[in-house]
């Protein structure tokens, strides 16, 4: 659909409460709600913005600003290396706000901070302390075999803080980026699940019959494969 029409009501619900009072002509907004939608006057376009409460810039696809074209920079406690990198251009901004939107990123956002700032790593000490000490007794009081059920549970049961959360925000991750994924399958710039290497995989076996069936000596049937494969038809028609 057209850029306009995500910012449309139907049309039915428009005519009395929009075209009269903007003196936008019915047909005007029908275009403007179609594919064919190529042109609009800066007139229109301005009462549209009036009308939806969004910038001009907005509307043509200008800015990403929605709703807060003029944000302070300060209100967004971005330090100068962050706002240096954003103004750069060698991020992609767009799928970067994408990231940051997506549901998941509180979890992650949250779970790295109980990493980098330790909040749970002496909770983890403490069970792994028990564990340990409960396994050093065992094996004082008994002497078990190397490979004892019991106490290889006990060392199992002792967690690396480090390995655990890197699994954990991994995890995080990993669910959002995939979503991602799956939202970007039919834009333009995705690239296509085959490539015309697979069309040419298939093709082979029957390349190669074609080449068993040619009649000719061994090099002829040589040049007519090679032929074939880079798709040169005067040698195959000639034969």
């Amino acid at each position: 659909s057209s850029f306009f029409f995500s910012f449309f009501y139907s049309l039915e619900e428009k005519v009395s409460t929009f075209f009269i009072p903007y003196h936008i002509a019915r047909a005007t907004l029908g275009k403007y709600e179609s594919d064919k939608c190529t042109d609009i006057s800066p007139f229109n376009l301005a009462k549209l913005a009036e009308y939806y409460g969004l910038s001009m810039d907005y509307l043509m696809g200008l800015t990403e600003n929605k709703n807060h074209p003029n944000t302070a920079l300060h209100e967004l406690h971005l330090n100068d290396s962050t706002v240096d990198l954003l103004k750069s251009g060698a991020l992609n901004n767009r799928l970067l706000c994408e990231f940051v939107c997506h549901p998941g990123f509180l979890r992650l956002l949250t779970d790295m901070e109980v990493c980098i700032d330790r909040i749970a790593d002496m909770r983890i000490r403490d069970m792994n302390l028990v564990l340990e000490q409960a396994r050093q007794s065992v094996m004082e009081q008994r002497q078990p075999p190397e490979n004892d059920l019991y106490m290889r549970t006990l060392e199992l049961g002792q967690v690396s803080e480090e390995l655990f959360f890197s699994h954990v925000i991994h995890d995080d991750l990993d669910r959002i980026v995939k979503d991602l994924r799956t939202r970007h399958e039919s834009d333009k710039t995705t690239a296509e699940l085959e490539t015309p290497a697979a069309d040419f995989a298939r093709n082979i076996p029957v390349i190669l019959l074609d080449a068993l069936m040619h009649k000719g000596t061994a090099d002829e049937k040589r040049a007519f494969t090679i032929c074939r494969v880079f798709g040169i038809d005067d040698f195959v028609n000639m034969s």
